[in-house]
């Protein structure tokens, strides 16, 4: 946890995992929540994330 993405398409916007589960569908996500307005939150597919097709990690 703690790590920092970018998406692609809105690289001025950091997003930090705060928190990774399993799913109902036995799918490992993590929650990211916006380092600049804490109210947004998305869930995300580790693999997903690891893949690396629509977040970047962030410096």
């Amino acid at each position: 946890m703690g790590e920092r993405y970018r998406k692609i398409d809105a690289a001025l916007i950091v997003w930090e995992v705060t928190q990774t589960f399993r799913g109902p569908d036995g799918v490992p996500y993590a929650l990211l929540v916006n380092v600049n307005d804490r109210s947004q939150r998305k869930t995300v597919a580790q693999d997903a994330l690891r893949r690396g097709i629509q977040y970047k990690r962030s410096n």
